[in-house]
């Protein structure tokens, strides 16, 4: 009996431990979520989460991606600098430098996979891998510009946008 009860004590702690969107996100709730999809192929789930479901830019937000597909790491962070680039930023020094810090955040991923970054209260972007914190970057123009991918005006997928943005 006592092992059981130990094993049952053990498992609810597990799920009792606060989540990064719950220490990062106060009152999270999902704002809308969706699918990217590139000429038909399904690579990721995506859901953005906000304090009681309302976004605000300059707020606490998650952004959390399920992987449909395996993709690797380097493809990951050659497409997140061609996406800022692709937002009229230029300056090259600022992006190798994030394009090197994120070399070392992102690895390959496998279907089932599940990434998240993190905007928080002070402007740093962090970056989970199932739960578990894999990095940032401490500069509130990436995160800005990082997000921007999928929430700013300038998105390559605008339908994509209006579904996590929750806009009718």
């Amino acid at each position: 009996m006592r092992r059981v009860l130990f094993t049952l004590l053990m498992v609810l702690g597990t799920v009792l431990q606060a989540s990064p969107l719950q220490d990062q996100v106060p009152h999270a709730k999902q704002v809308g979520h969706g699918r990217l999809s590139v000429m038909m192929i399904e690579l990721y789930d995506i859901t953005l989460y906000a304090p009681h479901g309302q976004f605000q830019k300059d707020q606490p937000f998650a952004l959390e991606l399920h992987y449909l597909k395996t993709i690797a790491g380097g493809r990951i962070v050659s497409q997140t600098i061609k996406e800022i680039k692709r937002q009229g930023f230029s300056d090259q020094k600022k992006l190798d430098e994030w394009e090197e810090r994120l070399s070392h955040i992102f690895v390959d991923v496998k279907k089932g996979i599940f990434l998240m970054g993190v905007f928080t209260k002070n402007k740093d972007t962090l970056f989970y891998r199932n739960g578990k914190e894999i990095g940032g970057i401490s500069d509130p123009l990436f995160g800005q510009l990082f997000f921007n991918i999928w929430l700013g005006e300038k998105t390559r997928d605008p339908y994509l946008r209006k579904k996590l943005l929750n806009l009718q």
